[in-house]
């Protein structure tokens, strides 16, 4: 891999000065896990550009949104808990707590209308997003370019995937070299077994099945080199400037 990924200035130094403030309000066992998810992002970049955190074209730049989108709001849900809990455990500790004990209280109107109003708007907006985001990165709909699209036909073989340009007439055997800025359309099928096709910094996972093709369409709008990947053996995929080069 050679995809370079750069590092804004200050960033780890902006970081720590932001986890020292943020764990006055959280417990640092929560944080624990996020910040060694975000350590090796920044320590390993080329493990980042092989996934849509780094994309190379816009339909891995969706996926990216859209992940982005679903954590936040699935942390409208989640943040208050981890929030709540320290909080409630203190105030109602055995020992010295200030909480007002109310064995008879049983329900309050505001509080169910929250408990359970925002998960139903949390899930409905989820729902919505999905729903667009499915019709948008719809893997069989052509990507319209300045350009007709790049005909790719794919062969899920034993071991190694087969990738055929039927419009140059030659094919390539576990390395898949598309030009950038240029649409490129794929018919897939397996000679085998039932695989899955991926190359997460360009377009999304599919599967493919023997005696039927699938299809999918992408374009790459940045030089370089990315995995491609598959429950069997990872291949490699090469953004050139022009197929012949």
């Amino acid at each position: 891999m050679d995809w370079k990924v750069d590092t804004p200035m200050g960033f780890s130094q902006n970081f720590i000065q932001f986890f020292r403030w943020f764990s006055h309000f959280f417990p640092r066992p929560v944080l624990a896990l996020p910040v060694i998810i975000l350590f090796l992002l920044n320590a390993n970049p080329t493990f980042a550009s092989e996934s849509f955190l780094m994309p190379l074209g816009p339909v891995a730049h969706e996926q990216k949104t859209h992940f982005f989108w679903a954590t936040a709001l699935t942390m409208v849900a989640v943040l208050p808990v981890f929030i709540l809990v320290p909080i409630i455990l203190f105030k109602y500790r055995r020992k010295k707590g200030t909480g007002i004990y109310t064995p008879k209280w049983e329900v309050y109107g505001p509080l169910e209308v929250v408990m359970w109003g925002v998960p139903f708007l949390v899930i409905l907006v989820l729902s919505v997003m999905l729903w667009r985001a499915t019709i948008s990165l719809d893997p069989y709909e052509e990507i319209q370019g300045v350009v007709p699209p790049v005909k790719v036909e794919v062969v899920g073989l034993d071991w190694k995937w087969l990738f055929i340009y039927p419009q140059l007439e030659i094919a390539t055997v576990g390395e898949l070299v598309v030009p950038v800025h240029t649409p490129v359309s794929m018919t897939l099928t397996s000679d085998t077994v039932m695989q899955s096709f991926l190359i997460a910094a360009l377009a999304g996972q599919i599967y493919v099945m023997p005696g039927m093709t699938t299809k999918l369409n992408f374009i790459a709008t940045k030089l370089g080199k990315t995995q491609g990947k598959t429950p069997n053996l990872p291949g490699k995929v090469l953004l050139t400037k022009n197929l012949m080069c």
